[in-house]
């Protein structure tokens, strides 16, 4: 899409930040809400594992470490969290309930691919070819069964990339850095 296509946002728009990215020093994207001290005040009370004086956890968890075990009083992160439920879940015999619908989807999405390609390919300015490739990924990315609106959509009518890209809603988005992005791409 040509930036002359896309509406152009009114000057009396105001934009809604996100508010946990307000501080970005302080932010930890895998928080549960109001349990986690940011980094740097925990290094200021001396603190290394986010408790609190009572000893309530109050940490963000998870730092990638794996630090955290089952029997640490500091709340566990949103990623920590998962893996321990991932865990479980293979040692109680669980496997994947998604795979079938996985490797049907994927062996979809290769079929389309040559399409896709000659598709970008059309675009001969790079701009108009960078848009549309993050199009594309915006359109593959709504392809998430724990939607409650995707997984009824994909169960009632099926789920059309092709459909799904065109059914994008029309820029300016509440968070709208396209324009920066597609200028860092196309230097």
């Amino acid at each position: 899409m040509s930036a002359a296509a896309a509406p152009a946002a009114s000057k009396a728009e105001v934009l809604v930040p996100l508010p946990q990215l307000l501080d970005v020093a302080g932010y930890n994207p895998n928080s549960l809400l109001r349990t986690f001290k940011p980094k740097a005040e925990l290094e200021r009370s001396g603190s290394s594992n986010g408790s609190d004086e009572n000893g309530s956890g109050s940490s963000g968890g998870d730092d990638g470490s794996g630090s955290n075990d089952a029997g640490s009083k500091a709340a566990f992160g949103c990623l920590e969290l998962c893996r321990l439920r991932e865990d479980a879940l293979i040692a109680a015999g669980f496997t994947d309930i998604f795979l079938p619908i996985k490797a049907r989807e994927n062996a979809s999405a290769l079929e389309l691919l040559p399409d896709v390609c000659a598709e970008l390919d059309q675009h001969t300015e790079q701009r108009d070819r960078w848009d549309a490739v993050i199009r594309g990924v915006f359109a593959g990315n709504i392809f998430d069964l724990g939607c409650a609106a995707t997984t009824s959509m994909y169960h009632e009518e099926g789920v059309s990339f092709h459909d799904t890209r065109d059914k994008l809603v029309q820029r300016p988005w509440v968070v709208d850095d396209l324009d920066a992005l597609l200028d860092r791409l196309c230097r």
